[in-house]
């Protein structure tokens, strides 16, 4: 019964502790361990005073007795060494001619009190007397917390700090790991674990200003790609036609006339925005097939397929050594990585050295992609990866979505895609994923 009440009581105490709010909870424990230390000072202090005092009543009672055992023994009534009266353990020695009257077996200990005495015939007397034992095991316990009271208080101060570290630091942790968990995995469907987010403190309130605002951004993104679905598909019925009307005029014009030309390459625009719109979408929002591959035979693949679209240029691939085996959704990587090098070859002079070469390191593959060409300004590297913005319109013919699905593309895969200046001179693309794609970025 005892038993039950007791868990009944730490459930109620438990339950009240997980209601107040943080600051109530570093107050408290800050108060009872500066109150708990504070009650063992005042023990140290009283156990002292209380020493003092009953030494200063000792001394008295020493004085008295060594004063009336001088007289007596100046009076004739004792001899030297006649103790046998005394009740204590004392020595007396006349200091003027080192003469004991008063000797024991053994020296006066350490620890003995000392003090003089000049009787009513002038003689000076140096005095010990050994102080009383307290009761042993009083005694005994006085000494072992005296020896240990500085180690007890320097144990509570950890524990405190401890227990103060893990009631702050454990929940901000928790909140961190979902950060990051919430920009590696790509997931917008995470959200911060309930029993962080159930506290009844700032830190619970914190935790769930995080869900609400990664509800927001999950419903800010699906409406977004929504919007781009279907604008891609609704713009797609309407090109048809106008891929018609500039059949039609190019039949009453003619194929080589200037306005015939102009339509049909702005259909052409027309159609291959609309394409990188719906791929993009199509990105985020795919599931994930695993299959094993090689890198080496994957990227000879693309190689192949990009020559065979392109004129002839200058390749230098330098495959793995090592095994190249893997496990990730291969027609992901495909994409992300004819994308690069289209770019390499859209962007950079005919005679432009285009250099792959790839490697492994910690778990995860790496392929870096450069060119000889007139690369980019450092400043602007990081925004090659945003949808939709041309850093040179004039040279470019795309649309500015290429390295943004090439970008979304490793993010889906579990990896990333830098930019950084080439020790070509040119522009160098660097990507990376892990060796296996994890489960978790599977099942997303």
């Amino acid at each position: 019964m005892s038993g039950f009440m007791a868990w009944h009581l730490s459930k109620q105490v438990k339950r009240f502790w997980q209601k107040l709010a943080l600051f109530w909870q570093i107050f408290l424990i800050t108060w009872l361990v500066n109150l708990i230390g504070m009650l063992l000072v005042a023990m140290l202090i009283t156990k002292m005073q209380a020493q003092r005092h009953n030494q200063e009543i000792f001394l008295a009672h020493a004085r008295g007795q060594a004063q009336a055992w001088i007289e007596a023994y100046e009076a004739g009534e004792h001899t030297k060494n006649d103790h046998q009266r005394h009740h204590m353990a004392i020595w007396i020695t006349r200091t003027d001619t080192g003469e004991a009257l008063v000797q024991r077996r053994y020296p006066p200990p350490v620890q003995a009190l000392a003090f003089t005495y000049t009787s009513e015939q002038g003689v000076p007397y140096q005095i010990w007397v050994r102080p009383p034992r307290p009761p042993k095991l009083m005694n005994d316990w006085l000494e072992h917390w005296m020896s240990l009271q500085l180690v007890w208080l320097g144990l509570l101060a950890a524990l405190s700090s401890l227990v103060l570290s893990g009631l702050i630091i454990r929940p901000l942790r928790a909140l961190q790991a979902y950060v990051q968990a919430y920009y590696q995995e790509q997931d917008l469907s995470l959200r911060v674990a309930p029993e962080l987010s159930a506290r009844h403190d700032e830190l619970g309130a914190l935790a769930r200003e995080f869900n609400t605002m990664a509800e927001y951004v999950q419903t800010q993104a699906l409406q977004q790609q929504e919007l781009l679905r279907d604008v891609s598909h609704e713009l797609r019925a309407p090109l048809t036609r106008l891929q018609v009307a500039v059949g039609l005029v190019e039949r009453q014009l003619g194929a080589e006339a200037s306005l015939s030309q102009r339509l049909h390459k702005e259909c052409q625009r027309l159609d291959t925005l609309i394409s990188e719109l719906l791929t993009f979408n199509r990105v985020q929002q795919q599931r994930l097939q695993g299959q094993n591959y090689q890198l080496n035979t994957l990227v000879e693949e693309v190689l192949a397929e990009i020559q065979i679209e392109q004129k002839p240029r200058p390749w230098q691939w330098q495959a793995l050594s090592t095994s190249s085996q893997g496990y990730t959704d291969t027609h992901l990587l495909k994409r992300a990585l004819a994308n690069v090098l289209s770019n390499a070859l859209k962007y950079t002079p005919e005679t432009a050295l285009i250099r792959v070469c790839a490697s492994v390191h910690a778990g995860y593959f790496q392929l870096d992609i450069e060119d000889a060409g007139a690369g980019v300004a450092a400043e602007h590297l990081a925004d090659l990866f945003t949808p939709f913005v041309r850093l040179y319109p004039q040279q470019a013919s795309g649309q500015g979505l290429g390295l943004s699905i090439t970008r979304k593309a490793m993010q889906r895969l579990g990896g990333d895609a830098q930019a950084y200046t080439s020790e070509l001179g040119g522009l160098g693309i660097r990507l990376r994923w892990p060796q296996q794609l994890p489960q978790a970025v599977l099942a997303s």
